[in-house]
């Protein structure tokens, strides 16, 4: 009863066709099904298309060797950055491969160095390489054989969400994931256990506000499937306010006839408060944008945040499996930038991206803080990110009341 996932494949094209060849390979071995756009000539047609294939995906395997690819002329970032970058914002599970400098030399060798090793855009190459060295599982193979043993050791054992699945195994995958859930809670009841017999009284009102709300939502209650966020911060030319793109994606399960989604941002100034705007507000694929009424309050009991953007949404019951989508736009004076951002609902997979755009002179970074309570190592992480492409994925269960923090700063300021 082995779940099969589509595998998208990324890469550059004339330098890796056997290593490409040894990928798809890898993945019918290992019982999934391989995917790949290289062959579509570049535009924007043709990348839209490249999206909707990754989005169709559940697995992101990314060959690097020591070609940057084909530049789009827009981005001026190549097609498998490109790729790259989407697959991140869309919350994929990500397999980096890097083949080694020896192997790339002995490429070189072979083929001519020409054929091989980048020359025009070695910045871009190098940069693009340096983000890929950042991912935690990254994979350096070095010769043609590794290729495939990486591949294959990499999909072996792997549960993700999503997939292929006969409508026989489903039962069987709803029933492991509460077994899983089931055994998430007996680790907290011996934890919890180990606390009190220390001396630790209060953390035994920690058993009925916990593990069992979630095993208990997995089969009755409101919980988040999938949570992705795609954030933008656009620097202005004035280089002292920025637009703010944001467009959220959310699965919602067992909704039972209630308000599920609730979104008043706060602002420091009427001016952020009234820039304030929604492009796109879609559930279960009817777009009910125009619906929405908001209006800008003043929220005199708040001195910092003391502007509300009063939203009403347009959903007055739903019920069973609900998807919303919901992009919005609005400026912000930088120096007064803060974001922050937890989920009301026990969540099961959260994504969120951010990218920081038209920094030209690397005058700012990205400061973002994550608020994550992980059930089964009873504990709180908080990661650091400053740069200017940033991102968070946590695929564990998270708790109400869970998630992150952003601001921009200014590096230069004195």
């Amino acid at each position: 009863m082995k779940r099969k996932y589509q595998v998208f494949i990324s890469s550059t094209y004339t330098d890796l066709i056997e290593e490409r060849q040894m990928a798809v390979s890898a993945v019918l071995s290992a019982g999934h099904i391989p995917a790949g756009m290289e062959l579509f000539k570049a535009g924007k047609k043709q990348l839209e298309v490249i999206y909707k294939w990754i989005d169709d995906s559940d697995i992101f395997l990314l060959l690097i060797g020591g070609r940057y690819g084909t530049v789009e002329e827009k981005s001026k970032l190549s097609y498998t950055e490109l790729e790259y970058n989407y697959a991140i914002s869309r919350g994929k599970y990500i397999i980096p491969i890097i083949l080694s400098d020896s192997f790339i030399y002995q490429k070189a060798s072979k083929h001519g160095k020409n054929a091989v090793i980048e020359n025009k855009n070695r910045k871009k190459y190098n940069d693009f390489k340096e983000i890929i060295k950042k991912e935690i599982n990254v994979l350096f193979p070095e010769n043609i054989d590794q290729v495939k043993n990486v591949i294959e050791h990499s999909l072996n054992g792997l549960i993700l969400d999503g997939g292929w699945v006969n409508a026989s195994d489903a039962d069987f995958f709803e029933y492991q994931m509460l077994e899983n859930c089931l055994k998430a809670k007996y680790r907290i009841n011996e934890r919890i256990a180990e606390l009190v017999c220390s001396g630790n009284k209060g953390i035994s009102d920690f058993l009925n506000s916990t593990d069992e709300k979630i095993v208990r939502v997995i089969q009755n209650e409101t919980y988040i499937d999938g949570f992705i966020r795609n954030m933008e911060i656009i620097i202005n030319d004035d280089g002292l306010t920025a637009d703010i793109l944001m467009k959220t994606e959310i699965k919602y399960r067992n909704v039972k006839d209630e308000k599920v989604y609730r979104s008043n941002p706060i602002f420091p100034t009427r001016m952020q408060a009234e820039s304030y705007k929604h492009i796109e507000f879609v559930v279960n694929d009817i777009d009910m944008v125009n619906d929405i009424r908001s209006e800008v309050v003043e929220n005199k009991n708040n001195k910092q945040f003391c502007y509300v953007v009063k939203n009403k949404y347009p959903i007055k019951s739903l019920i069973g499996n609900v998807t919303i989508m919901h992009s919005i736009r609005y400026t912000v004076e930088i120096s007064n930038f803060y974001h922050l951002y937890a989920v009301s609902y026990p969540c099961r997979s959260f994504h969120l991206y951010v990218r920081l755009i038209n920094d030209n002179d690397n005058r700012y970074r990205v400061i973002l803080g994550t608020n994550d309570f992980d059930i089964e190592k009873f504990s709180e992480r908080t990661q650091i990110r400053d740069i200017h492409d940033s991102n968070v994925d946590i695929s564990h269960w998270m708790l109400p009341g869970a998630g992150y923090n952003l601001l921009v700063q200014n590096i230069c300021a004195k």
